[in-house]
């Protein structure tokens, strides 16, 4: 699959397949419709760290996000606007800092280390060995810690934090330039020594990937083997596959990838289908030798097919291991989707263990209709609030989702925002609908 990038942002796209040229109506997804609902009361969740890669990052104990600009500053370095997801942007103008990384590269994405306070950010000078930037929350001093030699984070690299063992997995591809044999592939990061370990070598860039830290189990999207997935086994240090028979049978290219740790079972966006593949892999084992593979326990293949009911393909998710659900966004569109996954883990995955809903975000506060980024995927979930978190594609709105109100009355998702401006913006409406939406202004937004 041949795709495309404009303007040096990673999450603009092109030559991506069109949506499908109907609209389901949102009322037939289970919403009250009505203007008078009233959202149900947030569920009390354990604080957890982002299992996907994402471009921007959500430290939801200090209710801030740390997004990667697509511009470099007047100094020529890469920035990362700070927002304070605590107030009423319609009230108070969010954009708390603009912090600048001191580098000529470009940020590409970002992790959130909450129990430390500290933003773990990738940042690619293109031409030579990446830069790993570590915020401190506190003072938004920056420390650096190079890649591994000749290794770079690409415009599709990522990084995702695991708590168990205060470590993070960092995707990352070729400096074209300098390399010599293979550079590309994923190592684990030690935030105590502040050292990458040693990189274990993958033959493809890895276009998105999630981490089960419970398990020690990774997966993630590569279009060269799509439908089948990485499978590093950290343990064994070996470049092992995962394929599943549901995966290949949709053959829809799986590329945004989510896990909640949990129950072991993961969720497979479809760049071409507006169907996941939710995949169990509790009691899943790894095969040993050349060509090792992941391998599903129960009854083959353990996993489902899940409509999502949306017209979009729906290749972005996130889950959240505290409410066992996930949240999908479309391919540069405005549709998103819940899935209520099992709260337990089970031997067998069932289309009866999976239930979804759908809606669509508003246009945003200039008017213009809302496109998520895609390739890089850029959805978070708070577990602290069961909030979820989408950045459009031009980088100038993060979207917040109340997951309680899209799961019970998701036609209520999609009303206009409110008349007004945002907060510190002359834009023509206001960031809120009062129902369950509300934009963000990132730098850049006047």
């Amino acid at each position: 699959m041949s795709r495309t990038y404009l303007g040096g942002f990673p999450g603009k796209l092109l030559g991506g397949l069109l949506a499908g040229v109907f609209m389901l109506a949102l009322a037939g997804c289970g919403g009250s419709g009505g203007s008078s609902f009233r959202p149900t009361p947030t569920p009390v969740a354990s604080p957890s760290a982002a299992t996907n890669s994402s471009v921007f990052a959500v430290d939801c104990e200090t209710n801030l996000a740390y997004v990667p600009l697509p511009f470099l500053s007047n100094n020529l370095t890469g920035e990362v606007g700070v927002l304070d997801l605590s107030v009423n942007p319609d009230d108070k103008d969010p954009r708390t800092a603009t912090i600048d990384l001191g580098l000529t590269a470009r940020p590409h994405a970002a992790a959130a280390d909450m129990g430390a306070g500290q933003i773990l950010v990738l940042s690619d000078p293109e031409i030579s060995t990446g830069v790993l930037q570590i915020i401190s929350e506190s003072d938004n001093s920056i420390t650096n810690v190079s890649f591994p030699t000749n290794s770079r984070p690409s415009v599709l690299d990522g990084v995702v934090y695991d708590a168990s063992s205060n470590t993070a997995l960092v995707s990352m591809s070729n400096v074209a330039s300098t390399c010599i044999g293979n550079c590309t592939g994923v190592a684990v990061f030690d935030l105590v020594s502040q050292t990458f370990g040693p990189l274990l070598n993958l033959d493809n860039p890895l276009n998105s990937f999630a981490l089960d830290g419970a398990a020690g189990v990774p997966l993630g999207s590569s279009d060269p083997i799509t439908p089948s997935l990485y499978a590093p086994d950290l343990t064994a240090s070996a470049s092992c596959q995962f394929s599943d028979q549901n995966m290949i049978n949709l053959n829809s290219d799986p590329d945004g990838i989510a896990v909640d740790p949990t129950t072991h079972l993961w969720i497979a966006g479809n760049f071409l289908s507006p169907q996941a593949t939710v995949l169990n892999l509790n009691g899943a084992t790894y095969t040993s030798g050349s060509g090792c593979m992941l391998d599903e326990a129960g009854t083959l293949p353990n996993s489902v097919n899940q409509n999502t009911g949306t017209s979009e393909n729906m290749p972005g998710v996130a889950i959240n291991p505290a409410t066992h659900e996930a949240l999908l966004t479309a391919d540069s569109g405005e549709q998103i989707a819940l899935l209520t996954l099992p709260s337990q883990p089970v031997a067998q995955l069932s289309p009866t263990d999976i239930h979804s809903v759908f809606g669509s975000i508003p246009n945003d506060p200039e008017g213009a209709q809302f496109t998520a980024a895609t390739f890089p995927y850029a959805v978070v979930i708070d577990s602290c609030h069961n909030l979820g978190y989408v950045l459009n594609v031009d980088a100038s709105f993060l979207v917040q989702i109340d997951l309680d109100t899209l799961k019970n009355h998701p036609d209520e998702i999609s009303k206009p925002l409110k008349h007004g401006s945002c907060a510190g913006t002359s834009t023509p409406f206001a960031c809120t609908n009062g129902s369950g939406i509300k934009y963000f202004p990132l730098p850049g937004v006047l």
